[in-house]
């Protein structure tokens, strides 16, 4: 079953129907051929990529038998990542990776599922296991070790809007997003999407809780 949509970004889309097998009965007793549609997925698990190391973290939970697997926060622009470890779709360039994550889920009989992120005011941060050696639940990410704190972006701008507040140190003061800017988020929005289909992704989620992005821009 497919059904054809408008979206505010032009064009249509077509939304077709996933069947989800769950092969995972340790989890909840579940026949092991019990067959539901997504959006009632109990089995769901995500997780970040992108090498042999994430088609093997990513690809085991198929192989045990979960029904989706989702690769996790993928940032639509680059200065979109929450730490400069997170994984991106930004680029055609990054599409031969996450086709490599979809194969080899797909090779499990499982579905491969991408959660499209944009981390706004929450950017340029170091990874858990940075801030944990620090004793600290985030810090900021400077040029040095690969962050862009010049370039972190909000709807609005300035040291009072810092994600942990004025006086806060995990986090950069964004910057104030301009029209070319939204019309590039925009795009890059439905670019990512088109490269995550490309790559073989079967199911497209939209992270848009802190994103400058899908839920605070009204689209025109």
């Amino acid at each position: 079953m497919a059904v054809t949509v408008r979206h505010a970004l032009g064009g249509a889309v077509r939304l077709v129907r996933c069947d989800l097998w769950h092969r995972v009965l340790r989890l909840r007793p579940l026949h092991p051929r019990e067959r539901t549609q997504a959006v009632c997925v109990r089995h769901l698990l995500t997780l970040p990529p992108i090498d042999f190391r994430h088609i093997a973290t990513l690809g085991h939970y198929a192989i045990k038998g979960a029904a989706l697997v989702f690769i996790e926060a993928s940032g639509v622009q680059a200065n979109g990542r929450i730490s400069p470890n997170c994984p991106g779709i930004w680029s055609d360039d990054q599409i031969p990776g996450v086709k490599a994550v979809a194969d080899f889920v797909h090779s499990q009989g499982a579905l491969c599922g991408m959660q499209l992120a944009h981390a706004g005011r929450k950017a340029s941060t170091c990874p858990p296991f940075v801030n944990a050696r620090h004793g600290k639940a985030s810090m900021r990410a400077t040029v040095d070790v690969g962050g862009w704190p010049e370039d972190v972006v909000g709807p609005s701008g300035g040291e009072e809007l810092t994600w942990d507040g004025p006086q806060g140190e995990g986090y950069w003061p964004p910057r104030e997003m301009t029209v070319e800017d939204i019309r590039e988020q925009v795009e890059a929005w439905k670019e990512a999407a088109r490269r995550s289909v490309q790559a073989g992704c079967d199911v497209i989620e939209i992270h848009g809780a802190v994103s400058p992005g899908p839920n605070r821009i009204r689209w025109t």
